[in-house]
């Protein structure tokens, strides 16, 4: 858990991670779900002080950020290029939120880009894909400025082998979900949806795009993003997107423990944890990446409830 700076590290093997988080992970899902309190002294309550008031360090000005991004379509616009803000960054402002982070999406190629805003305000982190990034002013923070693409076959289940840069629809068509597959236009202040992704806002569904068995077998840590997304946000999942992960839910595997942790930890550091906990174990996921917070046949679970002592039971408790 990253409670501090440097305090805390989560385990990158599978085995340590599980080990590390199972414990914590079964008394939020259990108590938390059945709205009961740890007994006197329990851990539940530091456990949930810790993760609620995890330090956010930053010295990113909202504003700032948002001004940087709409200047670079700006930019863009101008030297002739289509360009829009894209993915979570277009969900969050419909949302009532406010971004974290922008992205851009455009036709410019990386060469270009680098042109336009000059070497030393540019870094080609990813330019293979079509990504530089472009850095901002003191507060703005960064862009990431990606080109329109088309990605080829995921053989490694996490990075396409190839991209193709290509218009925006296809762009908007190689995205997770729906409701990150939107795009706006800051200057004429409109959004560009190709997949219905205002429509399942509306709806309060996390839906993946196209077909789900396509989706996350490009990246199956997709699988578990659905479930952080869902709970984060309180959405529901779509019928066959949830059905299509607990399809292919052990396939999961073979994502990497770091990229698992990040998202674990993610989970756990967010209010909701407690339902993402829960589509972890419904969704299957939880079998296949923490084993041993999968509820079993045994012992049940005395939690005090009330002053006078009385008591409910809970069956299947996870630990």
């Amino acid at each position: 858990m990253c409670y501090g700076q440097n305090e805390y590290a989560l385990p990158t093997d599978h085995t340590l991670l599980a080990a590390e988080l199972s414990s914590i992970i079964g008394v939020l899902g259990v108590f938390e779900s059945f709205g009961c309190e740890a007994a006197s002294g329990g851990r539940l309550s530091t456990v949930n002080s810790q993760l609620s008031t995890v330090p956010v360090v930053s010295n990113l000005v909202p504003e700032k950020q948002r001004r940087f991004a709409a200047d670079i379509v700006r930019k863009l616009r101008a030297a002739g290029f289509e360009a829009y803000w894209a993915g979570g960054c277009v969900r969050d402002q419909l949302l009532g939120r406010v971004p974290h982070d922008y992205d851009v999406a455009t036709n410019a190629q990386p060469p270009e880009i680098r042109n336009l805003f000059g070497k030393r305000r540019t870094v080609a982190v990813g330019a293979a894909f079509g990504v530089v990034t472009v850095l901002g002013p003191k507060g703005a923070g960064q862009v990431e400025v990606a080109t329109f693409r088309r990605d080829a076959d995921y053989s490694d289940g996490r990075h396409p082998d190839s991209v193709t840069f290509s218009t925006v629809r296809e762009d908007a068509t190689r995205r997770d979900f729906t409701i990150n597959g939107l795009f706006y236009d800051p200057v004429g202040r409109q959004v560009i949806d190709f997949v219905g992704g205002q429509n399942d806002l509306a709806r309060r569904v996390i839906r993946a795009i196209g077909r789900p068995q396509q989706r996350f077998a490009e990246d199956k840590l997709r699988m578990l993003r659905a479930v952080r997304f869902s709970a984060t946000f309180d959405f529901a999942l779509d019928e066959n997107t949830l059905a299509v992960i607990r399809e292919m839910a052990s396939e999961i595997a073979v994502v990497s423990a770091e990229r698992i942790a990040v998202e674990i930890e993610r989970i756990l550091v967010d209010p909701h944890r407690a339902t993402a906990v829960r589509l972890l174990v419904e969704s299957g996921l939880a079998a296949a990446v923490l084993p041993e917070i999968v509820p079993k046949k045994g012992p049940r679970l005395i939690c005090p409830d009330g002053p006078a002592g009385s008591a409910r039971k809970i069956k299947n408790v996870p630990f």
